[in-house]
């Protein structure tokens, strides 16, 4: 892959290796999940593998939005999904950032996704860039996902800056699946007299029988 004219956290400070390490790992898991899960003898393909991967992607960053403080997730329509690192808005696909263009419908940015474009870099003081970010996922000819890049798209469908992202290991990250059961209240622990009266409460004797 070219390198870059800019890293993603020249262009935005929120856009740092760390999250999008840990974008990649989640982006990963899932589309390897879909490959998996193929039965190419009862007659699935690359489009089965597709569909499944972009609903368990979907899904997997939803989850992932409920641990992570910095990822948020747009709860418009699945054709358009849109989530955030740090604020800054980023769609995703597969395909090759080598080739230098993105498929026609990742040229244009969503209403909800121009709206967060210009509030993270009016936050930043810059201009808005005329660019969109977009996860692109290379995939082998069975599916499975052989890296992940950040790009940015124009209106003409051209990639620009497009930067791999180095992969990081599946046990680095939380286990998202869990990460947001409810904890429950414990009372403060009796003190002094409290302890006495907790003792002799009525109701501890009942339990008791």
């Amino acid at each position: 892959m070219r390198q870059p004219a800019l890293a993603p956290w020249e262009i935005h400070p929120a856009l740092s290796e760390e999250r999008l390490r840990d974008v990649a790992r989640i982006v990963w898991d899932a589309r390897a999940s879909a490959a998996r899960d193929a039965r190419w003898t009862e007659g699935d393909g690359l489009w089965d593998i597709g569909c499944r991967a972009y609903v368990r992607t979907r899904h997997a960053l939803v989850v992932a939005s409920m641990s992570l403080d910095w990822l948020s997730t747009s709860p418009r329509s699945h054709r358009q999904f849109v989530f955030r690192v740090g604020g800054v808005p980023v769609r995703f696909y597969r395909g090759d950032p080598e080739t230098g263009v993105a498929p026609e419908r990742y040229a244009a940015a969503t209403e909800v996704e121009l709206a967060s474009l210009q509030g993270a870099f009016a936050l930043f003081d810059t201009p808005t860039p005329d660019a969109y970010f977009r996860l692109v996922v290379t995939t082998d000819p069975k599916g499975f996902p052989v890296r992940v890049s950040l790009a940015q798209v124009n209106a003409h469908g051209e990639i620009q800056n497009p930067w791999r992202i180095p992969p990081r290991p599946a046990e680095s990250i939380p286990d998202i699946a869990h990460a947001r059961e409810e904890a429950v209240p414990l009372p403060p622990p009796p003190v002094g007299d409290d302890v006495r009266r907790h003792r002799d409460d009525p109701r501890r004797s009942a339990e008791r029988k």
